[in-house]
């Protein structure tokens, strides 16, 4: 009895342990945990490498890491001082959101090689895309004038003042461009005495000059050749050759026009101290009549020659090349006429410069200012 219990209790625990064992070895199979005799210390796991991220950590082709941040010792972490760099890294490192500037030497039209010009053009690198001021923030858009076309210069050789005022304000207050540095430099050749033009304009009143200005403000009648030659020699200029070959055709006009504003007796505009022209609109005492006159007489030969320039009878590579040809005086002349033309319109005229009243389109909004 007692072998026979004896067994039977054995074999029970022998039965109770096989199942624990089958358990246990189950679960650690399923769990793949295993149970080392002797613990051993783990070792850190090696740091994740960041693949693809941008900013801090980046790294470029090379295989260097490197800051977003701004720079502040040289030479930058993970880089060596006896490396050299390739381009594109070093205007990561060094010019990351700051313009880059390019150097042009421009001839001067129609003078020697040893006169030029110098200018700055500015592009973005990830950053500002130019060193000058807002045009509308600065208010220089009025202070520039296109040589050709009524759009925001592209380059600073676009515009009639030189240097470019569209490109001398710089974007921080109290600074100018590179562009207006670099102008400074530049070798510009005297103005040339032009000869005697050999065509006269003829004694006008004041009332004659605003009615043909009122006239004008609706546009030039290009298409009316006998009308266009009418209003022009009959009333304003003398025609030399009237006799033989009457000027009708639109480019003797012109022609015409750019000699009689040649001659040396108008107001020079290329002058500074005469491109604030309001000291010849405003004073209006009989003593400045004869200046009154002229200034107004000149402004009506000009738009003349402005409205012939820029008439849809020519197209826009032709009125380029015509630009390029005249000289900086009658460019001058053009940009007098221009203003005019967008921004002040006639309402009142006489014989006398205290009898017009003009009315100024910028007017209202400098008042809101």
């Amino acid at each position: 009895m007692s072998d026979e219990k004896k067994g039977f209790w054995a074999g029970l625990r022998r039965s109770m342990t096989a199942e624990a064992g089958e358990r246990g070895g189950s679960s650690a199979a399923q769990t793949g945990v295993q149970r080392p005799r002797h613990a051993q210390r783990s070792s850190p796991a090696p740091p994740c490498e960041p693949t693809g991220l941008k900013g801090k950590g980046r790294e470029d082709v090379n295989g260097h890491s490197y800051e977003s941040s701004p720079l502040s010792e040289w030479p930058p972490p993970g880089v060596s001082s006896q490396e050299e760099l390739t381009l594109g890294h070093a205007m990561e490192l060094i010019s990351r959101g700051v313009p880059a500037h390019k150097g042009h030497k421009r001839p001067i039209p129609h003078r020697p090689e040893q006169y030029y010009a110098l200018y700055a053009t500015t592009a973005g690198n990830k950053g500002d895309e130019t060193d000058a001021a807002n045009a509308h923030d600065s208010m220089t858009q009025l202070m520039t004038v296109r040589i050709q076309g009524s759009s925001a210069p592209a380059y600073p050789w676009d515009t009639l003042e030189q240097p470019s005022q569209a490109f001398g304000i710089g974007s921080r207050p109290g600074t100018i461009t590179l562009n207006q540095w670099a102008f400074l430099s530049s070798n510009i050749p005297p103005m040339m005495e032009l000869r005697d033009p050999g065509i006269n304009p003829r004694e006008v009143t004041l009332v004659e000059i605003f009615e043909r200005l009122k006239e004008l403000e609706v546009g030039l009648e290009d298409d009316n050749d006998q009308l266009m030659y009418r209003n022009l020699y009959k009333r304003f200029l003398k025609d030399p050759d009237k006799a033989v070959s009457p000027h009708r055709s639109m480019d003797r006009q012109i022609t015409d026009l750019i000699m009689v504003l040649s001659r040396p007796d108008w107001l020079d505009f290329t002058l500074p101290k005469n491109q604030v022209v309001t000291k010849f609109i405003y004073d209006t005492s009989p003593e400045n009549h004869p200046r009154y006159l002229k200034f107004f007489h000149q402004l009506l030969l000009s738009l003349e020659l402005d409205l012939r320039i820029n008439s849809g009878m020519h197209n826009d590579w032709a009125k380029s090349k015509l630009m390029e040809q005249i000289p900086p005086k009658i460019q001058w002349n053009l940009a007098l006429s221009r203003r005019w033309k967008d921004n002040v319109r006639i309402e009142q005229y006489g014989k006398t410069a205290d009898e017009v009243r003009l009315r100024f389109k910028l007017r209202k909004r400098q008042g809101g200012c």
